[in-house]
C-alpha cells in the first residue's frame, strides 16, 4: 500500500515536480537536435548539472530557432550571419553576460562539429 502524503508541498518541491512534467527532449527530432544530443552525450560528464542544463538549454533554443536547417547550413560566410541573427533574437535583450554565455556554448559546440 502507497503512503499517501498529507502535508502540503513546498515551494520547490512543487517546482520540482513542475520542471519535471514539462521537461521536453522533442528538440531532438530536429536535425540541429540530433548534432546536439551526440554532443550533449559527450560533455555530460564534463560539465556540472547547472552548466549541462544551460548548454542543453541554449541548444534546444538553436535547434527549434533553425528547424529546418542541418549542420552544413551554418558553414561560413551564411552560417556566421545565421548565429548572430539566433543570438540577437534570442539574447540580444538580455544581460551581456547571458549573451556571452551563449555564445560561448555555440562556440564550443561548432568547434566540436569539426574536430
Amino acid at each position: 500500500m502507497n503512503a499517501v502524503r498529507h502535508d502540503p508541498l513546498t515551494l520547490a518541491e512543487a517546482a520540482q515536480i513542475m520542471r519535471e512534467a514539462v521537461k521536453d527532449k522533442t528538440y531532438q527530432l530536429y536535425p540541429m537536435g540530433q548534432e546536439a544530443a551526440g554532443y550533449l552525450r559527450v560533455k555530460r560528464k564534463r560539465l556540472t548539472d547547472s552548466s549541462y542544463r544551460d548548454y542543453e538549454r541554449g541548444l534546444d533554443k538553436l535547434a527549434r530557432y533553425f528547424p529546418d536547417l542541418e549542420l552544413e547550413d551554418f558553414e561560413p560566410p551564411i552560417g556566421t550571419s545565421r548565429v548572430e541573427e539566433f543570438l540577437d533574437a534570442q539574447y540580444g535583450d538580455g544581460s551581456p553576460r547571458n549573451y556571452n554565455k551563449n555564445l560561448s556554448i555555440l562556440k564550443d559546440f561548432f568547434r566540436f562539429q569539426i574536430m
